[in-house]
């Protein structure tokens, strides 16, 4: 759809007559010369954007009240720009326009109407540009109101203001930076109590990085201003890198942080990474930090450290023997774990110009922790990454819910549960889901924080395995992977409370073939996975189909589906999707799509959706129209049926 600049926003006080203020302002603006002014202030042509947009929603339902949404919207947005005597010497932007949006509701609800309107104002200002010592200036104001769903109503009221002093030369060059950003956010839903967040986030770095050196330190406050989970945390960070014979480094690094308000800690850690290439085919890799963390649970201080050595004695034989370390001493006892496993790789070369491919490795695993008593650690910053299924476990067992604290890796985000994301019990462990409407996203990084529960043990020891095999000829590829622990002793084995036993195995075939007109890729896969804590078996098959009818008309086939059992519950899914997109001109573009997939559950749920869509884009100089419809049925215990239509017009100046 066609639509504002980003973080375009209005104000309440702007009504009804916003066509004809957008109109009158794309009239004086599109009458402006190249540039304005004398040569000692210039201004240049405005630029920006005005559009409108009319999106139509309906669902109607078998045995329930039909209801319907229509909105409304129209935004302007321009963009000023200019410099005084010289663009290096002083530039600077001015953005603003007001964006209005008006929703009406059909079919019994409370609040039938909702509206609101935004404005938007942002500015920045570079002086000296590209000069040994330069200063940017940066800020926003977007505030305003805009209907939600159902009804409801979003006020909405956010501010920045950010500084930028660069210090340029040869040996160290220096950055220093300033931001300040505030959020005030109400949902005030129909039925419901409202929800606010209310939130300001400051923050002071200054970096000095050259080839070989970075040093940086930070200072960030998050004041919570409704609730109580404000935090002030001072960061320091040196790192140093060392390069010599051909792949040979050294990388030392020593971090401090200093966290006061929210789960409150303090952490000193210092660190020496190794890579020394011996000879062409003998290479090593060395890890080892040591560290001090104090926080609200007590304090836990120690080392981890990790070695392998890489022997490549042919090009199809590599020999590898990885060891691993870790010992702390925590309040209330102290806890080790150590793990050696070698393995092989080897690439033997069969006729026919096929090839098989085998991993193997073997090890051992020691863990001995010794509580005095019941009691808790503190996890800070366990880092995960988002992938394809939006959810992960965390690390530890016995997790208190109310303990957990997701952020941002800068720390200057703080997600909601319930709202980006929320904790679903898996047996003794934890699992997070992001939520599709929340602000996680798939690739984001997070940091976790945590407190879970330790109970008293001894030692226990595990052989632990890894088994890959990958047979590949031609367009042909036959996998199988295979990683084992087994719990050979310990006061409780088999236990949580231990080394959890567990047997994960994925076997499966993918084709990649050219066919007549594209591309056809198959992947046929059966998975299992077995512990102490659960189990969960599945078959997958995935197949695509990409084809290029013409050089202009382009279209894909994809299919998906999953069984899935997981315990005593089980579930199948099936997915099929087929979109054509058809650039008929440089101006003029058409594209379509079907999908349909049906879910089931052995506990009685039950949904099938089929529907699609059929859109087009049209480029008139510079006025963009976009067109586009939808159509979807529903069967989940309430059948309905959706449709919408979507239309805007922007035009940009």
């Amino acid at each position: 759809m066609p639509r504002a600049h980003p973080g375009s926003s209005g104000l309440d006080t702007v009504k009804g007559s916003g066509s004809t203020l957008i109109a009158l302002f794309c009239s004086l603006l599109l009458s402006s010369g190249p540039a304005l002014g004398q040569n000692t202030v210039r201004l240049y042509r405005p630029a920006g954007e005005a559009g409108l947009m009319f999106d139509g929603f309906s669902t109607a339902y078998g045995s329930a009240d039909d209801w319907a949404r229509q909105v409304f919207r129209e935004w302007l947005h321009v963009q000023l720009a200019g410099d005084v005597l010289h663009p290096r010497l002083f530039n600077f932007s001015l953005g603003f326009g007001p964006s209005l949006q008006q929703e009406r509701w059909t079919g019994g609800l409370e609040s039938p109407t909702a509206g609101g309107g935004r404005l938007n104002l942002d500015a920045a200002a570079n002086i000296l540009s590209g000069a040994p010592l330069s200063l940017s200036l940066s800020g926003f104001r977007w505030t305003g109101s805009s209907p939600g769903r159902l009804g409801a109503k979003i006020d909405e009221d956010r501010s920045g203001f950010g500084l930028r002093f660069v210090y340029d030369n040869t040996f160290l060059p220096m950055q220093l930076t300033y931001t300040d950003k505030s959020r005030d956010v109400t949902w005030r839903p129909v039925a419901q109590p409202s929800f606010s967040v209310f939130e300001t986030v400051r923050s002071l770095r200054l970096t000095a990085r050259n080839t070989k050196t970075t040093v940086w330190l930070e200072r960030a406050a998050f004041n919570d201003r409704l609730g109580d989970r404000d935090f002030t945390s001072y960061q320091a960070n040196l790192q140093h890198q060392m390069r010599w014979g051909k792949r040979s480094r050294l990388v030392s690094s020593a971090q401090y942080l200093d966290r006061t308000g929210i789960f409150a800690n303090s952490r000193v850690s210092w660190s020496q990474r190794i890579h020394l290439q011996h000879t062409w085919s003998l290479a090593s890799d060395y890890d080892y930090q040591i560290f001090s963390l104090d926080n609200t649970g007590g304090t836990n201080n120690g080392w981890t450290g990790q070695a392998t050595v890489t022997y490549q004695a042919r090009p199809d034989l590599v020999f590898a023997a990885n060891g691993q370390g870790m010992a702390s001493r925590f309040t209330g006892g102290k806890q080790s774990f150590y793990r050696v496993q070698p393995r092989v790789n080897y690439i033997a070369g069969l006729p026919h110009g096929a090839n098989l491919r085998a991993g193997l490795a073997i090890g051992y695993e020691w863990r001995d922790r010794q509580p005095t008593a019941d009691g808790w650690l503190d996890v800070v910053d366990e880092r995960h990454v988002i992938d394809d299924s939006r959810r992960f476990f965390l690390r530890e067992p016995f997790i208190d819910e109310a303990t957990v604290m997701v952020t941002s890796p800068d720390e200057t985000t703080l997600y909601q549960v319930d709202f980006d994301y929320r904790l679903i019990e898996a047996g003794a462990q934890l699992e997070l889901f992001a939520l599709p409407g929340g602000r996680l996203a798939v690739g984001d990084t997070v940091l976790v924080d945590y407190r879970h529960q330790i109970v008293p043990e001894t030692d226990a020891n595990a052989v632990i395995a890894d088994l890959t095999l990958a047979l590949r000829w031609r367009s042909l590829n036959l996998y199988h992977r295979r990683s084992m622990r087994e719990q050979q002793s310990g006061h409780d084995s088999g236990s949580t409370f231990g080394l959890v036993n567990f047997d994960y195995m994925t076997t499966g075939v993918a084709v990649s073939l050219e066919v007549p007109g594209g591309m056809l890729n198959v992947t046929g896969e059966h998975g299992r996975r077995e512990s102490d804590l659960f189990d969960i078996t599945s078959y997958t098959l995935r197949g695509a189909y990409s084809f290029l009818l013409r050089a202009d008309l382009r279209g894909t086939f994809e299919a998906h589906t999953v069984l899935r059992r997981d315990g005593d519950l089980s579930f199948s899914q099936t997915t099929a999707n087929l979109s054509a997109d058809w650039t008929v001109s440089r101006r003029l573009r058409l594209w379509g799509s079907l999908i349909g997939w049906t879910w089931s559950e052995d506990i009685g749920r039950n949904e099938d959706l089929l529907g699609g869509r059929l859109g087009t884009e049209w480029l008139a100089g510079l006025t963009s129209i976009r067109l586009q419809y939808e159509r979807f049925s529903w069967r989940d215990g309430l059948n309905r049926t959706e449709n919408r239509f979507m239309l805007g017009v922007a035009r940009s100046f």
